[in-house]
């Protein structure tokens, strides 16, 4: 099982370290248990390209959605299984069963960056994560924070985490702006659902105020629409 309260410490992107996670390891998935594990738009359309679930199954399937009193929107958490181990519903014997499509979070762990929205620029900061259980840190690889990323391969969940960042961080937030429970609905319809999205906007239900992606967009061309549709509804900006 995880620590409940791993030791945490914030680190430079300098900063070296060793580690490895592989088979063989006597920890070798202990992380993938008891995760209290928040989602982003692309972790589910990676999610959802791995499982060939469309996004409406997969929320309803794995995605856990809460929203607290004193939270702005809404979060998508990964359910867990109830087997009296709360692993994650897609560990299997072999290890992850979705492992070139997994979400972000466990991508780049044991390193945890959050990506800071100034309202001119984004700033990245580093933790490392340092849990009892993990035998990793005791392998000889070296790395610093930004070659540990580069090696998972983290560069297209950075590009959309930003535009995920620059939405949810947006200064009209800060200055009071609370979305309704209809535009909460709106962000995770268009996000995190986003074969209801594509629908919406193929049967003309969506009055298009922003640039409208190609005829056949890609998923990804589709979700960065999405931002700036939910961008525009939310601040009549994004155009």
């Amino acid at each position: 099982m995880k620590d409940q309260h791993p030791p945490i410490r914030e680190i430079g992107a300098t900063h070296s370290f060793c580690f490895d996670c592989r088979p063989g390891l006597r920890c070798f998935t202990h992380c993938c248990h008891g995760l209290e594990l928040e989602l982003t738009p692309y972790d589910m359309l990676r999610l959802r390209r791995a499982t060939g679930l469309s996004s409406t199954e997969l929320l309803a399937k794995y995605v856990i959605i809460e929203q607290l009193p004193d939270d702005v929107l809404p979060h998508c958490f990964l359910t867990m299984v109830d087997d009296g181990t709360a692993r994650c519903a897609f560990l299997d014997r072999r290890g992850c069963s979705v492992y070139d499509h997994r979400p972000g979070a466990c991508r780049s762990y044991p390193v945890g960056q959050a990506t800071i929205w100034t309202g001119e620029n984004f700033e990245r900061r580093f933790v490392l994560v340092q849990e009892d259980h993990c035998h990793g840190f005791a392998e000889a690889p070296v790395h610093t924070p930004l070659s540990y990323l580069a090696s998972q391969d983290v560069s297209a969940y950075e590009t959309f985490n930003k535009a995920f960042a620059a939405l949810t961080q947006n200064q009209a937030f800060k200055e009071g702006f609370r979305p309704d429970p209809e535009q909460c609905e709106l962000f995770i319809n268009t996000l995190f659902d986003l074969d209801r999205f594509a629908e919406q906007v193929k049967n003309g239900e969506i009055i298009l105020d922003v640039p409208t992606p190609a005829a056949t967009p890609t998923d990804e061309e589709l979700l960065e629409y999405g931002f700036r549709w939910v961008e525009h509804q939310f601040f009549g900006s994004g155009q």
